[in-house]
């Protein structure tokens, strides 16, 4: 499908995305990047050089839950073994923490070294910055950024993190420039670089001078106005229109730290007298900065070392809250051109429930079903549900189709994506919350492959409403609808207003039938406002018996599905009393029996003979999927039941 440019390796200059043959992206990194939700990536120095253990290893993986709490997925950066990783586990953070470990700070100039020597690196925001536009993150969180040293106009002592800002699109969320840096020169070499600079101003209060001054780490004052202020739905704007103008450089939002962390005055003075302690130690390049952190630390009593810590995980819950609300943008404009695919009039729209199966069919040797005690057989796990199962059989037709359903981001969810990609079905996945549960149905068949019973988990089917259809663009005039009985009444009757010619409906479950009965009232009294022609129905026997026991669709008697000439009266009473409405009732071993659109009456098509049957579950699944894409090329039903009836016979015995 279409997909609006981002912070991805694939727009990369030769030179970064040919990193991507050394990078190893955690699972969960990976599976959330191909999901478009929000990832958020993070420096791992913090860890090996910031702090010591095991509190630097505490404060890194406390960052990662507050992530995670503000629904992104944290990615912390950094090198094991020579090979750049990006999504840390647990155990290669304590590696990099560990007091025991030898770990070299990887800025750009030290990734190949580090790399080819098979080395442990921690990197830095330069390095986490390269490796965060590699992998396609477009948000990176750090404590505080590099800048220009004091006294650097003399030394050219100007850290690399100001280049790489100049030089690769990432946005830096930081606390500001680190406070032992000369601030205002720092600001001046940003400038140069062509980096767009802004304080984020949520969480400023209004004692402030305005415009708020830039943050200095330990200090929201840093005594030199900010160049831009933003709120952080901003500086996702800000994002985005600048990654839609694919300017080759990085962007800095700073945070100021909480004010009950701030430490003014005290900072500066202990500044200074590390400043002084640098000369007379001859302390210099990269070894400056930790040991000035460590110095104001000891000044401060431990002080500066709390407000290092809550200065981060501030950081943390801003940047996650720009990179989700940046993310926000980029999947509705997705949606947006994924809409403009999905309506296309020669895709099949398929909107329902998509569940894991789990089959157990009982072994031909035990004798019935035993209650209360073990029973044996053969047990399969599949992906299944009525949507799902249909849009695969419409996929077999050589149809393009799209399946708008819901599942959760869980280990089923991972199959379902798997599935539906294999069987060349777009998928559109409604859910909104990535704790959400994937639907399971546990099906217990006989030794004939007959349905015994059933238990179902399907929460997750409250995601598939109308508010989430048009945000996704779904409601829009379409020849053709395909919805099953999982999706709650308000969809089925929104769809009554854009489907124009056949709204085709599985109640998918006899206790679910009573939605196609509502469906068929609100028709009945708003047949002038609705815009679609037909009403098709595709019961089986068991939820065809419920729909004539109504009071709605009451005849005056009892119908015996096992009687041919019965359903078929039964049938045509319903479609008498409603005109609009059209069955195709599926009968199991006896055929089908179904409405004709020319002649306007009813008539029964018998089943294939089976000898072996394989399964009879999704056989009425299997004859949908191929009506729906007969009826969206323009045949009958008359001349699309036959090779619909084939397609179910050859399901059955597990050829299709």
């Amino acid at each position: 499908g279409s997909r609006e440019q981002r912070f991805d390796g694939n727009n990369n200059n030769n030179k970064i995305s040919s990193l991507r043959n050394v990078l190893r992206v955690s699972e969960e990194v990976s599976q959330a990047l191909a999901d478009c939700r929000p990832v958020v990536s993070l420096e791992s120095t913090i860890i090996s050089h910031g702090m010591e253990y095991p509190l630097n290893v505490e404060t890194a993986l406390s960052v990662e839950e507050i992530v995670r709490e503000e629904k992104c997925v944290p990615a912390t950066i950094g090198i094991i073994d020579g090979q750049v990783v990006v999504g840390l586990s647990q155990m290669e953070i304590e590696l990099l923490g560990s007091r025991d470990s030898k770990v070299t700070k990887a800025s750009r100039r030290d990734l190949a070294y580090v790399v080819s020597k098979g080395l442990l690196g921690a990197t830095t925001v330069s390095g986490t910055m390269i490796a965060s536009h590699a992998a396609g993150i477009p948000v990176f969180v750090t404590g505080g950024l590099g800048g220009v040293h004091r006294d650097g106009h003399l030394t050219m002592d100007v850290s690399a993190d100001l280049h790489e800002l100049g030089r690769t699109p990432v946005a830096v969320v930081s606390a500001g420039v680190k406070s032992v840096l000369d601030i205002t020169r720092t600001l001046e070499v940003l400038e140069t670089q062509g980096v767009f600079v802004g304080t984020v101003a949520d969480e400023i209060s209004d004692n402030l001078a305005s415009p708020p001054p830039f943050p200095a780490f330990f200090s929201r004052n840093s005594g030199v106005d900010s160049p831009n202020v933003v709120t952080s739905a901003e500086a996702a704007n800000l994002l985005h229109a600048h990654t839609s103008l694919g300017l080759n450089c990085g962007m800095l939002f700073a945070v100021p730290i909480p004010e009950e962390y701030d430490l003014g005055d005290d900072v500066n003075e202990a500044i200074e007298d590390g400043v002084i302690a640098l000369k007379e130690y001859n302390i210099s390049g990269k070894e400056v900065t930790p040991y000035l952190l460590q110095f104001v630390n000891e000044a401060t009593k431990g002080r500066s070392l709390q407000s290092n810590i809550a200065l981060v995980k501030n950081n943390a819950r801003v940047g996650s809250g720009i990179a989700r609300q940046y993310n926000d943008i980029i999947t509705k404009n997705q949606h947006r051109n994924m809409s403009t695919q999905h309506n296309n009039e020669n895709t099949a729209l398929v909107v329902g429930g998509t569940v894991c199966d789990i089959t157990m069919k009982m072994n031909p040797s035990q004798i019935g079903y035993i209650p209360y005690t073990t029973n044996y057989g053969d047990m399969s796990v599949s992906v299944g549900g009525v949507a799902r199962s249909v849009a695969c059989s419409a996929s077999k037709e050589n149809a393009n189709v799209t399946l708008v359903t819901a599942f959760g981001d869980d280990y089923f969810g991972d199959m379902i994506r798997q599935d539906t990609k294999s069987n060349n079905v777009d998928c559109v996945n409604l859910a909104s919350e990535s704790s959400t549960r994937t639907g399971v149905y546990n099906a217990w068949l006989n030794s004939d492959g007959a349905l015994l019973g059933a238990m179902a988990d399907m929460s997750v089917f409250e995601e598939i409403n109308a508010e989430a259809l048009n945000a996704r663009g779904i409601f829009v005039e379409r020849d053709v609808v395909f919805v099953d009985c999982n999706c709650n009444i308000d969809v089925l009757k929104e769809l009554t207003n854009w489907t124009k010619r056949v709204l085709f409906v599985d109640p998918t479950s006899v206790p679910k039938t009573e939605k196609v009965l509502h469906l068929i009232e609100f028709m009945h009294t708003k047949a002038r406002e609705t815009s679609v022609q037909t009403l098709l129905v595709s019961p089986s026997a068991e939820e065809f018996e419920f729909l004539c026991s109504s009071e709605l669709l009451d005849r005056g008697r009892s119908t015996d599905v096992n009687n041919i000439d019965d359903v078929l009266e039964a049938a045509e009473f319903m479609t008498a009393k409603n005109p609009f409405l059209s069955l195709v009732v599926t009968l199991g071993e006896k055929g089908v029996v179904w409405f004709d659109d020319t002649t306007r009456q009813y008539f029964h098509e018998p089943a294939d003979a089976v000898a072996d049957v394989k399964s009879v579950n999704g056989a009425g699944d299997c004859l949908n999927g191929v009506l729906l894409v007969s009826l969206l090329r323009g045949l009958t039903i008359k001349e699309s039941i036959p090779r619909a009836i084939t397609a179910a016979s050859n399901h059955i015995r597990g050829s299709r």
